[in-house]
């Protein structure tokens, strides 16, 4: 009981002692060490911190001074919120905020620093001090998952009584972790190494797809020449009128010949009428008519063999070669239109005579 009125009073002593300057100002003045100046909004919750602690209202007291600190970090309002604190049973944040103001209050203020140092002393009785070193500088240090610092700490870190679970992190390297089970009064001093990790060596580029090499110029499409269709076309037709021709003077010779072949049968002789002078000049006659048959004959063979020849060649060049040159003609397909009606002529020579037959789809 005299402990706790001891420490009410150590409390109410500080305060009033850190809050004496503002008393006679609006506000804690700026310090001479470069710390920064307090702004008008942590000046005001700064005092409403003291009138509250006045009235023996610590809650509203200490939510004023925090809101304050997070406004400006000044020493003061630290070594107010940590007095606050104690009061409200909260040693683990009375130590770190007392820590503050004993590092950053001037060497000057000897009776201050040694009341904030007894109250610091008193919170650290209450909770455990954790002293951490890491080999890398600027890795994040956890206290139970919770960021509370970075390598190497300021301060001490504090912690409530317990299990405490330690951990240390930065990247591109290994985290490093420990337990600590930490007591009232407790001081533990926790090493962690952290590992740098091994830089992935970067993926293989993906293989380059060899560009497929130009297409060789397609060969100019051969394409019949016209004059040599209609060439082929006339000479065709010509023989094939000198042709029809010949086969009917051929014709008519060969009819005159049999007629006067069957007269001459009828006369003395039969068979040997020819043999009689009297039959000479009709004889005669019957052999000039059966040589014009066999001329006109050859005539009319040649002519169909010369036709069919120039008709069939000029087929093949108008329509058979362009396919030939372009590649294997492609196959019709169901899709493709009928072919259109076409027609074939085919020269036909005997030791008799000569014709043309002709053959096609209609």
């Amino acid at each position: 009981m005299r402990a706790s009125k001891a420490i009410h009073t150590a409390c109410l002593s500080i305060l009033l002692t850190l809050s004496a300057t503002a008393s006679g100002q609006s506000g804690p003045p700026m310090e001479a060490d470069g710390s920064p100046a307090i702004s008008d909004r942590a000046r005001a919750l700064y005092q409403e911190g003291i009138k509250a602690a006045d009235a023996k209202n610590w809650a509203g007291a200490h939510a004023a001074f925090l809101e304050a600190y997070k406004q400006s970090d000044h020493y003061q309002i630290a070594a107010n919120l940590g007095s606050m604190e104690i009061k409200l049973g909260r040693y683990r944040d009375a130590a770190e905020h007392l820590a503050v103001y004993l590092r950053k209050a001037p060497s000057d203020k000897v009776k201050d620093r040694m009341r904030a140092l007894a109250f610091f002393e008193e919170a650290k009785k209450k909770v455990g001090t954790v002293q951490v070193r890491v080999n890398v500088n600027g890795a994040e240090i956890l206290v139970d998952d919770k960021v509370v610092s970075l390598s190497p700490p300021v301060d001490d870190l504090f912690v409530e009584p317990g299990p405490r679970f330690i951990k240390a992190r930065m990247a591109g390297h290994k985290s490093n972790e420990t337990t600590i089970e930490a007591g009232p009064g407790t001081t533990h001093q926790v090493s962690l190494t952290l590992e740098k990790m091994a830089e992935e060596a970067p993926p293989p580029p993906p293989p380059v797809k060899p560009e497929p090499p130009p297409k060789p110029p397609e060969p100019e499409a051969f394409k019949p020449r016209k004059e040599i269709i209609i060439a082929g076309i006339s000479v065709g037709a010509v023989g094939l009128l000198a042709g029809t021709i010949g086969a009917i003077v051929s014709s008519g010779y060969g009819s005159s010949a049999e007629e006067r072949r069957d007269v001459l049968l009828k006369r003395p002789g039969g068979v040997n009428a020819c043999l009689d002078s009297a039959n000479a000049s009709e004889c005669a006659t019957l052999n000039d008519l059966w040589s014009g048959r066999d001329t006109w004959g050859n005539v009319s063979m040649w002519s169909f063999l010369i036709g069919g020849v120039a008709g069939a060649g000029t087929a093949v060049y108008a329509l058979v070669l362009p396919r030939v040159m372009k590649g294997s003609a492609p196959s019709p397909s169901a899709t493709e239109p009928e072919p259109k009606p076409r027609a074939v002529l085919v020269p036909a020579v005997t030791p008799s005579g000569g014709g043309v037959f002709v053959t096609g789809a209609f």
